[in-house]
C-alpha cells in the first residue's frame, strides 16, 4: 500500500536579519486582523454605521485577544512557574536560570475569547452604546476566521500536534517540540480545528447575510460559542496533551475550558429569545446570583466533609465551570435591568457588573482566587448599597438583604483562612446563610 504520510519539515521562520526574524504564525496573526478589519468594514458599510466605531472596534479587539490570550496561557497552563515569575508574564524574556530574550510565547484561545469579551463589553459603554451582544455579534464572524489563520500558523510552527494515527493523510512532525519519535504518523489537529473554525466563519456569514439573525441580540454570539468550541471540545480527544499536569485529567485543559463556552453559548440564544422586561432581566440576575452562591457552599464541602482528594478534584471543575456560567447570567441580566433603573441604580448595577467580572476571573484555580474573590463581595456590597438609594426601587427592598448576604459571605472567607481547618464547619453553614440570602434579597427585589 502506498504511503501517504506527509513528511512535514516546514521552518516556521520565513526570513531571518540580524536579531529580527518574520515567522508563518506572526504574518498569518497579522493577516487576521487586516482580513477581520475588511470583513467588519463590510459589514457596518451594510448597516451604515460610523467608521470611528469600526476603527475603534479593532483597537479594542487587538488589544483584548493579545493581553486575554497571555495571561491565559500563563493563568491555566503554566501557573505552576508563573506563579514564582510572576514579572515574567509582562515581559518578552525569561531572567532564570539566565537571561532569554523568549518573545510572548504561550497564547492560549480560550484566555483569548475572555479578553475579546472584556475588551467588547468596555468598547460597547464608550463608543457604541449598545448592548454588548449587540456589539458581540456583528464582532465574532470575522474572528472564526482568525481562528482559522491562527490554527494555520500552529501547523507552521508544528505546535499542538495530534495523537499517532495510521491514516494516511497523518503529519510526521519533524520539528515538534517535546516528540519523542517525529517519523510517528500524527493527527495534523491544527488543521482538522482550521477547517472546523473556516466552516463556523461560513455558517455565521450565511446567518449574518441571507437571514435575520443579527435581528436577534446574542443569537450569532451564541452560535459562535456552540460551533467553535464543541469543534475544540472533540478536537482535543485526537491531542496530545501540552502540559504534564494534563495527564492526570480525564479531560484536558481545553476541554475543561471549552464546556462553559459551549453552555454560554446556548445560554445567550435562549435570553435572546425573553422579553426585555425588568422583572425578566431580575430573573435571569437572580438565577446567576443563586448558582454563584450554590458554588460556594460546594466550595466549602470538602474541608466540612472531609471529603477524599481524588473527590474534590473530580469537581473542582465542575464548580468553576458553574461559577463562569453564574457570572454570564449574572451579566446578561444586569446588562437588561440597567435600562430600567435612575442614574443610582445604573450606578449600582455597574458595580454589580464589576464584581461579578471579577468573580469570573477568581472561578479559576490560582493562588490569589481568595482575594479576588473578597474584593469581588466589597465590590458587590457597594453595588447593593447603590441600589437601596435608587428612586425606581423600593427602599429597603432587597437590595438591603443582598448588601448583608455579602457581609455574610467575607465572614465565610475569613473563618476559612485564618482558622483552617477548624472553622471548615462553620463556614459551610455560614455559606448556607449565605445562599439563602441571596435567594430572598434577589425574591424581594424581583416582586417590587
Amino acid at each position: 500500500m502506498l504511503s501517504l504520510f506527509i513528511h512535514w519539515d516546514v521552518d516556521p521562520e520565513i526570513l531571518s536579519i540580524g536579531g529580527f526574524s518574520l515567522r508563518y504564525y506572526g504574518l498569518l496573526f497579522g493577516l487576521a486582523f487586516v482580513l477581520g478589519y475588511k470583513i467588519e468594514e463590510k459589514m457596518f458599510k451594510s448597516e451604515s454605521l460610523p467608521q470611528e466605531w469600526l476603527n475603534k472596534l479593532w483597537l479594542y479587539v487587538a488589544v483584548a485577544t493579545i493581553i486575554g490570550a497571555r495571561l491565559g496561557h500563563c493563568l491555566f497552563y503554566e501557573w505552576d512557574y508563573y506563579r514564582d515569575h510572576f514579572v515574567e508574564i509582562f515581559l518578552p524574556f525569561k531572567t532564570t536560570p539566565t537571561f532569554q530574550f523568549t518573545g510572548f510565547q504561550g497564547l492560549a484561545s480560550h484566555g483569548a475569547a475572555i479578553g475579546i469579551i472584556t475588551g467588547l463589553w468596555y468598547y460597547s459603554r464608550k463608543v457604541s452604546k449598545q448592548s454588548i451582544l449587540w456589539v458581540l455579534d456583528r464582532a465574532v464572524v470575522p474572528i472564526a476566521l482568525a481562528g482559522c489563520l491562527i490554527r494555520l500558523g500552529n501547523l507552521m510552527n508544528s505546535e499542538i500536534v495530534g495523537l499517532p494515527t495510521d491514516l494516511p493523510w497523518g503529519f510526521r512532525f519533524m520539528n515538534a517540540h517535546g516528540i519523542t519519535d517525529p517519523l510517528t504518523p500524527r493527527h495534523p489537529s491544527q488543521l482538522y480545528e482550521a477547517i472546523c473554525y473556516l466552516s463556523s466563519f461560513g455558517i455565521l456569514m450565511y446567518l449574518y447575510w441571507r437571514t435575520r439573525a443579527k435581528e436577534r441580540e446574542g443569537f450569532l454570539f451564541g452560535m459562535f460559542l456552540i460551533l467553535v468550541f464543541t469543534c475544540r471540545f472533540f478536537i482535543e480527544f485526537l491531542k496530545e496533551n501540552q502540559e504534564e499536569f494534563e495527564e492526570a485529567m480525564s479531560l484536558d485543559m481545553g476541554q475543561v475550558l471549552s464546556l462553559p463556552f459551549i453552555l454560554a453559548g446556548i445560554i445567550t440564544i435562549v435570553h435572546g429569545t425573553s422579553k426585555v422586561t425588568p422583572r425578566q432581566a431580575l430573573s435571569w440576575t437572580f438565577a446567576g446570583a443563586a448558582l454563584h452562591a450554590s458554588c460556594w457552599v460546594a466550595l466549602a464541602l470538602p474541608g466540612a466533609f472531609n471529603l477524599p482528594g481524588d473527590t474534590w478534584t473530580t469537581f473542582h471543575w465542575i464548580i468553576t465551570t458553574g461559577l463562569l456560567l453564574s457570572c454570564l447570567l449574572l451579566l446578561l441580566g444586569l446588562s437588561d435591568f440597567r435600562e430600567h433603573v435612575d442614574t443610582p441604580g445604573k450606578t449600582g448595577v455597574d458595580r454589580l457588573v464589576v464584581g461579578s467580572v471579577i468573580i469570573g476571573v477568581a472561578a479559576f484555580p490560582f493562588s490569589w482566587s481568595w482575594l479576588l474573590s473578597l474584593v469581588a463581595l466589597l465590590v458587590w456590597f457597594s453595588g447593593y448599597t447603590r441600589l437601596n438609594g435608587s428612586a425606581s426601587l423600593a427602599r429597603g427592598s432587597g437590595s438591603r438583604l443582598l448588601a448583608l448576604s455579602t457581609v455574610i459571605a467575607i465572614t465565610g472567607w475569613t473563618i476559612t483562612i485564618i482558622f483552617q481547618p477548624v472553622g471548615a464547619t462553620v463556614t459551610f453553614a455560614v455559606m448556607l446563610l449565605y445562599l439563602a440570602l441571596v435567594i430572598a434579597g434577589w425574591t424581594r427585589l424581583r416582586n417590587t
